[in-house]
């Protein structure tokens, strides 16, 4: 009998693996439940599992989207009123059932006690709670690009993005205030296309030391 070549046994592997994928998304409830796994891997499906890698990697948790703000979160990949929201290890992403905005927070390490806001474009912001700082980051989806049109260096980009303490207005788009996130936007509106559509609120305790915060601890598991 031959031997199967290595090509042919890698293949059924990849078969093997996508069928597990897509039975862990129908199981999960993003595809339709009456799926068919024993069915070719056609190009819809490798869109499909294509799409959802960064939840199949656990690279992004998948949550739901907001009702009536599909347009408020085109920036997460949304697929049948689903959106995958980006984690890094340690991070707990969740909705809040009073605004319907999604937040991350931590357990452990540093970050513990921090609740980061993922508030779309033009949804009003989610209350600040008592005895916390706040602070505002504007990440972007084509940060070299943006460099170019700003002539801003690395020093003044921290993490993929910028961070404001102040905040002029009760939504993103709001004008006026010299120094602040929006006085920022109002200068460089014609870069929107480079910004994710999503804002980073970041809701401190009073007594939390920022410095460092992007850096996570060596034996966070």
């Amino acid at each position: 009998m031959p031997k199967k070549s290595k090509r042919t046994s890698r293949q059924n592997q990849d078969v093997k693996r996508s069928r597990a994928d897509l039975k862990r998304l129908r199981d999960a409830g993003f595809i339709s439940k009456h799926i068919n796994l024993r069915g070719k891997l056609t190009p819809a499906r490798v869109k499909i599992l294509k799409h959802y890698e960064p939840y199949l990697t656990g690279k992004a948790t998948v949550v739901p989207v907001p009702k009536g703000k599909t347009r408020a979160y085109r920036g997460y990949k949304a697929l049948h009123g689903y959106m995958q929201i980006p984690k890094e290890k340690g991070e707990r992403i969740n909705i809040d059932k009073k605004t319907g905005i999604p937040y991350k927070t931590r357990a452990k390490g540093k970050g513990k006690g921090v609740k980061t806001w993922l508030v779309g474009r033009d949804m009003k912001m989610p209350p600040q709670r008592k005895g916390t700082r706040r602070m505002y980051t504007i990440r972007f989806k084509n940060l070299n690009k943006f460099r170019k049109k700003t002539k801003k260096g690395k020093g003044e980009l921290t993490d993929g993005g910028i961070s404001f303490s102040r905040l002029s207005g009760g939504t993103m788009g709001s004008g006026g205030g010299g120094g602040s996130l929006a006085a920022f936007m109002d200068q460089y509106e014609d870069t929107y296309g480079d910004w994710m559509d999503y804002l980073e609120v970041e809701d401190f305790p009073e007594d939390y030391d920022t410095e460092g915060y992007d850096e996570q601890e060596d034996n966070e598991e």
